[in-house]
Order: structure tokens, then sequence, then C-alpha cells
């Protein structure tokens, strides 16, 4: 157990955590309910041949990183965080969902 927590600290140094937020950000924005603000990221997503998908699978990597705490269930703040990301994934899953089927 000490070694996956210095594994994760290590990631945490190696810039993990920024990618967390930033994705959070991103998935926040994108999903803002504005159809233009959607349109712009998915825009400037694919000059980057980026998708969506990206974001949610480091969100998932966010939830399962807060799943994982040993005292994760203790919280309220990490219980309304797993809240926030599990809605902005299915979001994501919805919108995206609903653009390819267009």
């Amino acid at each position: 157990d000490e070694d996956a927590t210095e594994r994760l600290l290590k990631r945490l140094d190696a810039g993990l955590y920024a990618l967390l937020q930033v994705a959070f950000v991103i998935a926040l924005v994108a999903t803002a309910g504005k159809e233009k603000i959607r349109a712009r990221v998915d825009k400037l997503f694919a000059q980057r041949d980026l998708t969506m998908k990206a974001v949610q699978a480091t969100l998932r990597q966010y939830e399962e990183q807060i799943n994982s705490g040993a005292d994760a269930d203790k919280s309220d703040t990490h219980n309304k965080t797993k809240q926030v990301l599990h809605a902005l994934i299915d979001m994501l899953s919805e919108s995206s969902a609903s653009s390819s089927s267009d």
C-alpha cells in the first residue's frame, strides 16, 4: 500500500493533479448547457485530434482516485466531488452520444 501511495505522489508531482483539474474545468464548460460553447470546445479539440472521450477518461481516473482513498467515505467533500464527477461524466456521455447520432 505504501508503494501505491508513493507512486501516486510521484504522479501528482508530475502534473496529474493539474491534468485532473483541467479536465474538470473543460467538462464544466462543455456541459454548461450552451450549445455554442460545446460546439466551440469540440472544434478546439478537433483541431488537436482530440475528443471529449479523453476528458471522460481523465474524469473517471479522478473518480477512481477519490474512491480508492482510505478516508474517501468519511469526507463529505469527497462524496460531493464524486457526485459532481459522476454527473459530468454522464452528461459528457449523453452529449457525445447525441452528437454522434446527428
